[in-house]
């Protein structure tokens, strides 16, 4: 619940903002779920799109991306909505238009 506090009452420009809805969005991750929805999609999301070259956007996508194929997969295979499919690709673009290239060998 700390946490959650933290999040109510941090200001936009907070540098921690990132991280803590990554936190969080983890965090509600993990824990059992009672119904078919829970809110740490919306956290993650919010962790990549506050900092999207941040470390913990890279940690938060690939959480995120887990998240949605787990809940979209069952007996009949993986079938991801449209609009789940246009969300991940629209992350991934974000991501990848903040990171610097590494190493870049000439």
């Amino acid at each position: 619940t700390h946490l959650l506090h933290y999040l109510e009452g941090a200001k936009e420009s907070d540098p921690n903002l990132p991280e803590a809805f990554y936190l969080y969005g983890y965090t509600e991750s993990i824990l059992p779920s009672y119904d078919w929805s829970t809110e740490a999609d919306h956290f993650l999301e919010m962790s990549i799109r506050k900092a999207p070259g941040s470390p913990f956007a890279d940690k938060a996508l690939e959480l995120l991306e887990e998240q949605i194929t787990f809940g979209f997969t069952g007996s009949s295979g993986t079938n991801i909505p449209p609009d789940k499919q246009a969300l991940l690709q629209d992350l991934k673009k974000l991501v990848k238009s903040h990171t610097s290239p590494k190493n870049k060998k000439s």
